[in-house]
C-alpha cells in the first residue's frame, strides 16, 4: 500500500501525464511522508545496538516519564549503525525529496528533508535544502536554515537566520521563541513566564549574554544551539521519531535542556523480561558542559558577577550544551587589573596554562563584553601557555557592569580554558586608584618606586595566590589638579579569622603577624596620573590563608580613594 501511494506521487513529481490531471492533495502528500518516515524508524530501531552498559541506580533529573543521566565516558561506537539503517535512510530522503515538488509549502517536510540530512551527517546537504528549497513561512525557512548552519558549525550565519525568523514572527510566536524558563532553575521559571512578552525578550537576551561560552567569538553559539533545539521542538512528533513515543511536554522539556541525541541503542532486557527490545537509550554528544550562571545574577541585574558564578564542570546543571568544539573544558585563576589612560580604560589579565598537559599549543585572548547583544573589544592573541594581555576599551558608564573573560585554547587538542568575571568602571572623581597589581618581586629590574606597569606587567603573577615571600605590587593613582601632598596607607589583614581578633590585631592587642600596615606622604607628579610606585612586600612572617591587601589615598582636605584586592598566601 506504502509502494504504490509513494510510485503515483513520485510520477507527479516527474512530470507524468497524471500530474497535469490533477496534483495530489496536500493530506496524500503528507500521508506518504508518514508512512515513509515510519518505515525507516521501524528499520531503525530493531538495528539499534544492544548494550551492555546499564542505567545508573538514580536519574541525573527525571521528567515525566524519561531518565536522563549524564555519562562522560559514553563514546560514539565505530560504525554509529548498521549499515541497512544508512541504505534506508538514503531511501528514505530519495523519497522526502521527490515529494518536495508536490509541496513546497509543507513546513514539516521540509524540516524532515533537513533533519534526516544532519542524522545522515550531510550538514552540507542540509544547510543547501533549507536556503533553496523552502516555500513555507518566511519565519520558518529562516529558522530551519539557522538550525541547519548552527549543526554546521556556522554560528554567524546561524545567529543571522534566527534573527530573520524572529523579526518575521507575529507577537505571539515571538513571545513564545523568547521563552527561557526551561533553562532556569525552578524559582528563576516562575520568575521569567511572570513578565510581559516585551520584557521577557530582553531576559532572553540577559541570559544568552551571561551563557555566551566565548565572549572573544563574534557568534554566541550557546543562543543558536538553543534556538536550534527550539526549532526542532516545534516539529514536535513528526520529527525523528526514534524513540517511538508520543510527544508531549515532558519530551520537549528533555529536549530544550539537553539536546537531541546523535546516537542510539537498546538496552539489553532482563531474562524473561516482556520488554524486549523496547527500552531505547539517546546518547548525547560528550563531554558537554553547563554554561548558565548562578540564578543571582539571572535573578538580580545589578548583581556584580563574580567567577565562582559559572560552573561549567557543575554535576547536576539544570541544561547541558556539547560544543564540538571543545573536548575539555576548566575554569581558571586569572589576575585582572584596571588602569586609566586617558578617557580609556586599560584592562590588564594575567594568566597561565603551563601545568595544563591539553594545552600544547594555546592561544589566549582577552575580551570584555558592554553589555547583551553588543560586540566584544578582544584583544589580539597571545600564543603562550603564560603572560599578560592587555585591552585598551572606552570607558565603561558608571551604571553598567560588563563581563570580561580570558579565554585560551587549543585547537588541536580542542582544550578549553576559561575565566570569566563581571568588570566595573573605575570609579570617576577628584582622586581614583587603580587595581592593585601583583607581580614578581625585582624580576624587572628596575628599582621600587622606579617601575612602570610597562616594567612589571611580563612579571604579572597568573592569580591571586602568592606564596610566602617577597611580592611585588603596583598601582596608580587619577587626580583632578591635585598639587598638596598626600598620604598612602597600605594594609595587609588576614580575613579568615573573626572580626574580633582583626580588631585586636589593628590596636596591638593580639598577634601582629597576622596583618602588614604601611602608611607614608607622597608628593603628587605632574598630569592626571599623580602617582604610580611599585614596592615590595614580605610576607615571611605572616601565616597561610586569606587576606585584604587595600591601599587607600588621602588628601588633607579629605577627598579619598580605595583600592582592595583579596590574596591567598600559601607556603
Amino acid at each position: 500500500m506504502w509502494i504504490a501511494a509513494t510510485i503515483i506521487l513520485m510520477q507527479a513529481a516527474a512530470g507524468a501525464p497524471e500530474a497535469t490531471e490533477a496534483r495530489p492533495a496536500p493530506a496524500a502528500v503528507a500521508k506518504a511522508v508518514e508512512r515513509a518516515q515510519q518505515r525507516f524508524e521501524r528499520i531503525r530501531r530493531i538495528s539499534l545496538p544492544v548494550t551492555d552498559r546499564q542505567r545508573p541506580p538514580e536519574c541525573d533529573a527525571t521528567i515525566g516519564m524519561y531518565c536522563y543521566w549524564y555519562d562522560a565516558t559514553d563514546v560514539l561506537p565505530t560504525p554509529r549503525e548498521h549499515q541497512r539503517v544508512a541504505a534506508a535512510r538514503s531511501e528514505l530522503l530519495s523519497t522526502l525529496d521527490s515529494l518536495a515538488p508536490l509541496a513546497p509549502e509543507d513546513s514539516l517536510l521540509l524540516a524532515l528533508r533537513v533533519m534526516y540530512r544532519i542524522d545522515a551527517a550531510d550538514t552540507a546537504g542540509a544547510v543547501r535544502v533549507a536556503a533553496t528549497d523552502c516555500a513555507a513561512a518566511a519565519w520558518w525557512c529562516a529558522a530551519v536554515l539557522g538550525y541547519a548552519r548552527h549543526v554546521a558549525g556556522d554560528f554567524s550565519g546561524a545567529a543571522v537566520a534566527f534573527d530573520s525568523a524572529t523579526a518575521a514572527m507575529d507577537s505571539t510566536q515571538r513571545c513564545a521563541w523568547a521563552d527561557v524558563a526551561p533553562l532556569l532553575p525552578s524559582r528563576a521559571r516562575g520568575r521569567v513566564r511572570r513578565l510581559p512578552c516585551e520584557t521577557r525578550a530582553q531576559a532572553a537576551e540577559r541570559v544568552w549574554w551571561l551563557a555566551d561560552p566565548l565572549l572573544s567569538d563574534g557568534a554566541n553559539d550557546f543562543r543558536t544551539e538553543m534556538l536550534a533545539r527550539r526549532t526542532a521542538a516545534l516539529v514536535g512528533d513528526r520529527g525523528i521519531a526514534t524513540y517511538d513515543l508520543r510527544w508531549n511536554r515532558d519530551a520537549e522539556e528533555m529536549l530544550l535542556r539537553y539536546g537531541w541525541p546523535i546516537w542510539w541503542s537498546r538496552e539489553r532486557p532482563p531474562q524473561l523480561s516482556t520488554m524486549a527490545n523496547r527500552v531505547i537509550v539517546g546518547h548525547e554528544r560528550v563531554p558537554s558542559f553547563a554554561f548558565p550562571p548562578r540564578d543571582r545574577l539571572l535573578a538580580d541585574t545589578a548583581a556584580i558577577p563574580e567567577t565562582e558564578d559559572w560552573r561549567a564542570g557543575e554535576r547536576l546543571p539544570i541544561t547541558r550544551y556539547a560544543p564540538a568544539w571543545a573536548r575539555s573544558w576548566r575554569e581558571i585563576p586569572v589576575q585582572l587589573a584596571r588602569f586609566r589612560r586617558g578617557d580609556s580604560l586599560l584592562v590588564v589579565a594575567a594568566f597561565a596554562v603551563a601545568h595544563d598537559t591539553l594545552m600544547r599549543s594555546p592561544s589566549a585572548r582577552l575580551a570584555v563584553s558592554a553589555a547583551p547583544g553588543a560586540p566584544s573589544f578582544v584583544s589580539p592573541a597571545v600564543s603562550a601557555h603564560e603572560g599578560a594581555l592587555t585591552l585598551t576599551l572606552p570607558s565603561i558608564p558608571p551604571a553598567r557592569i560588563a563581563l570580561a573573560g580570558v579565554e585560551i585554547m587549543d585547537t588541536t587538542t580542542h582544550a578549553v580554558a576559561r575565566h570569566r568575571t563581571g568588570l566595573q568602571p573605575l570609579a570617576d572623581g577628584e582622586l581614583v586608584v587603580s587595581d592593585v597589581l601583583l607581580h614578581a618581586a625585582g624580576a624587572s629590574g628596575v628599582a621600587d618606586g622606579e617601575a612602570t606597569l610597562d616594567d612589571v606587567l611580563a612579571h604579572a603573577l597568573p592569580s591571586n595566590t602568592i606564596r610566602r615571600g617577597k611580592v611585588g605590587i603596583y598601582w596608580e593613582a587619577y587626580c583632578q589638579a591635585l598639587r598638596e601632598p598626600f598620604t598612602v596607607a597600605l594594609a595587609l589583614e588576614r580575613t579568615d579569622r573573626s572580626w574580633v581578633s582583626r580588631a585586636a590585631s589593628r590596636v596591638g592587642l593580639a598577634d601582629a603577624s597576622s596583618t602588614i600596615h604601611i602608611q607614608w606622604t607622597d608628593t603628587p607628579r605632574p598630569g592626571r596620573q599623580c602617582a604610580a610606585r611599585s614596592m615590595t612586600l614580605d610576607t615571611s612572617d605572616l601565616g597561610e590563608g586569606s587576606y585584604d591587601l587595600r591601599i587607600e589615598v588621602r588628601t588633607e582636605r579629605g577627598a579619598a580613594a580605595t583600592a582592595m584586592r583579596r590574596v591567598t598566601l600559601t607556603r
